[in-house]
């Protein structure tokens, strides 16, 4: 691993670096940060490991590489103190926090997968009361419509009733006009009937005693 990551350290010219690259402190407990490229120069700061860093420069003939701190501190640090990647102990911790956080993702997720099976659940059973009530409903609809239609006849039978009693007290009415004429005209017949006998009646009063009467002879008289 080591080997490689020289090899790859040397690939790179020193004065060619012009892109920002960002290495990691090699796993050791400490390394130290200097102010030049030897062990004789001053240490700017013990970097633990994993310390992110953004490579400057690398100098191949002296095996070091000019970094900067994420705090802006410059330095020199020896190249094969420096990895691409994070160490094994930062990713393995990263990829507990990883873990840890898919694992709340997850347990998130089932919480909200449970609350819309509930929902779900509360739903179906609303629908189920939705259907039940219009059921319910179509059922009245139905019997107010039978209940109208039975009213519309009756009402078309009480309007025929009304219509036929108007007709029968118009013919009533007619008939008691008649027999009122007929009634006037029958006391008219009578009394005119009446006025005659009693006219006869004095006549035949007045002629009667007039009339001379012949006795019959009877037949021992002849």
């Amino acid at each position: 691993m080591k080997k490689l990551v020289l090899l790859l350290v040397l690939s790179v010219s020193a004065t060619a670096v012009t892109a920002q690259q960002v290495r990691y402190v090699e796993d050791f407990v400490k390394v130290p940060l200097r102010t030049g490229k030897s062990l004789q120069n001053k240490i700017l700061r013990m970097l633990p490991s994993g310390t992110r860093l953004e490579l400057l420069e690398v100098s191949e003939e002296d095996g070091y590489s000019r970094v900067k701190t994420e705090r802006g501190v410059e330095g020199w640090i020896l190249s094969r103190y420096l990895m691409e990647q994070p160490s094994a102990r930062d990713r393995l911790a990263t990829a507990k926090e990883e873990l840890a956080a898919e694992k709340e993702a997850a347990e998130r997720l089932k919480r909200e997968i449970g609350t819309l099976r509930a929902h779900e659940a509360e739903i179906e059973r609303s629908n189920r009361e939705l259907q039940e009530n219009n059921s319910q409903l179509s059922q009245e609809l139905a019997s107010i419509r039978r209940t109208a239609s039975r009213a519309l006849a009756i009402e078309e039978e009480n309007a025929r009733f009304r219509e036929e009693v108007a007709q029968r007290k118009e013919e009533l009415d007619t008939l008691l006009r008649q027999n009122a004429v007929l009634k006037d005209q029958s006391r008219r017949d009578w009394f005119v009937a009446g006025a005659g006998v009693v006219l006869g009646g004095l006549l035949l009063g007045l002629i009667i005693p007039r009339i001379p009467w012949r006795r019959r002879k009877r037949w021992d008289q002849f």
